[in-house]
């Protein structure tokens, strides 16, 4: 058995444990998905809110959401990794022939591919751990009786990426022209961020019903404190 062959076994077996791993990432993932699901069945709505009546952002196609992954990746160190992959795929086929090569080739592509799904779950994770201090600044602004809009623009500049990015794009969109329940929602959707879309939902329905978001906002803020102690 050459060493050639001997490293991709290892490499296989390294990517069949990170396979593993994702996999019980996401058990745990469906498992926070169902605990959010519950919070919004039990959250107070008005009487006049429907189905027809939330915004419907459509959920991002998948060349979208592998464009995705490289959002707030430093290009130098992703063209590195690139280079990386197809330097050590042409030295496994000048050694072990054109097979060789392919294999190595596609294992550091689907190596690439689990390190960026693993940067988007660390990101995602530490934009969770923003949002409650992120919904406590919108609440102080609230409680001195500011609007859900100025609330938002005071609680972008106190914030710290990787969630200022996000709120940036909210910014952005509304200085555009557009609507702030939709510019957070078309974010949430974006980054797959399901407690960011709850917050949009609190500002979605202060703007149209008139009622306080405040309920709904201190909900989500300890839902994801309670998940995160969990």
């Amino acid at each position: 058995m050459t060493p050639g062959v001997v490293l991709l076994m290892l490499t296989e077996a390294l990517l069949i444990g990170a396979a593993w791993w994702f996999f019980r990432s996401g058990r745990r993932a469906r498992e926070h998905e169902v605990m959010l699901n519950t919070l919004v069945e039990s959250l107070p709505r008005p009487q006049a809110l429907d189905e027809e009546a939330m915004i419907t952002v459509p959920k991002p196609g998948p060349l979208a959401s592998l464009m995705a992954l490289f959002d707030g990746l430093d290009p130098r160190r992703g063209a590195l990794a690139g280079a990386a992959i197809l330097v050590l795929a042409s030295l496994f086929g000048l050694r072990g022939g054109a097979g060789q090569g392919l294999v190595a080739l596609a294992l550091g592509l689907v190596a690439g591919l689990l390190a960026l799904l693993e940067r988007k779950r660390r990101v995602k994770r530490r934009v969770r751990l923003q949002l409650p201090m992120f919904i406590d600044l919108l609440l102080r602004s609230l409680s001195a009786g500011k609007a859900i809009e100025f609330a938002l623009r005071h609680a972008v500049w106190e914030s710290q990426p990787p969630l200022r990015p996000i709120l940036d794009e909210v910014i952005r969109a509304l200085e555009a022209g557009g609507g702030l329940a939709q510019a957070m929602h078309r974010a949430a959707a974006r980054h797959d961020i399901r407690e960011f879309a709850l917050v949009a939902l609190a500002v979605h329905i202060s703007y149209n019903y008139g009622s306080n978001p405040k309920l709904l906002l201190e909900n989500v803020a300890d839902m994801v404190r309670r998940n995160e102690q969990m």
